[in-house]
């Protein structure tokens, strides 16, 4: 709240945007009341688009990170089975690492 001081040296209290508004439309017309009360609407209808649409850009942006999350779990699982398969296997098949590594890169590329 503010104490303001007007030019015909009234003081009046500001506690919101509609006393402003309150205010000019007595002190000096409706009609510009009416403009101000216009502006301060438009004004307040962008600020919640702004925040709406940056609480939805960050739902996005976290909605992809979990993606590339789980794309990232996945190809961590299949690059565990490829080394687990080097290490036990007494003969290394490549076809089955060719395929291991593919799937992984299909993985990969889905996410990208």
């Amino acid at each position: 709240m503010e104490n303001i001081l007007l030019n015909n040296g009234q003081n009046v209290l500001i506690g919101s945007n509609r006393d402003i508004v309150e205010v000019i439309g007595e002190h000096c017309s409706y009609e510009l009341a009416s403009l101000v009360s216009d502006k301060i609407n438009d004004i307040d209808a962008e600020k919640l688009y702004a925040e709406e649409r940056a609480a939805t850009d960050a739902d996005n942006y976290l909605r992809s990170l979990e993606s590339a999350q789980r794309t990232m779990d996945d190809v961590w699982d299949i690059l565990e089975e490829v080394r687990t398969y080097i290490d036990e296997a007494k003969r290394i098949n490549k076809g089955i690492v060719n395929q291991k590594l593919n799937e992984a890169i299909r993985q990969l590329t889905s996410e990208l």
